[in-house]
């Protein structure tokens, strides 16, 4: 069963946002930067993009559960850049 995630935008410089994370319960968190303008330049030059090119997971491993909320969590924020042109500033409810 996968859990809810939370997210709220922590800071933002020029086009770079940082985020903090957590599952509905709270015992998973991190903090992952993303460039959503950066990953769509790259895209607009015929290049594809990684996720790692794209998002910086903070403390990232692939073995950690943390890893694949913080990929959740950037495929929420796309869809919101996607539809609105900006950065999301929050979901659900960090504790």
């Amino acid at each position: 069963m996968a859990s809810t995630i939370h997210y709220q935008l922590k800071q933002l410089e020029g086009s770079t946002a940082l985020y903090a994370y957590a599952t509905e319960a709270g015992e998973k968190k991190g903090l992952f930067e993303v460039d959503f303008v950066e990953y769509e330049r790259m895209c607009q030059k015929g290049q594809v993009p990684s996720i790692e090119d794209t998002v910086y997971l903070i403390r990232k491993s692939e073995h950690d559960s943390n890893f694949y909320g913080g990929i959740r969590v950037f495929f929420h924020l796309y869809k919101h850049y996607l539809q609105h042109g900006a950065y999301a500033q929050e979901y659900g409810q960090m504790a």
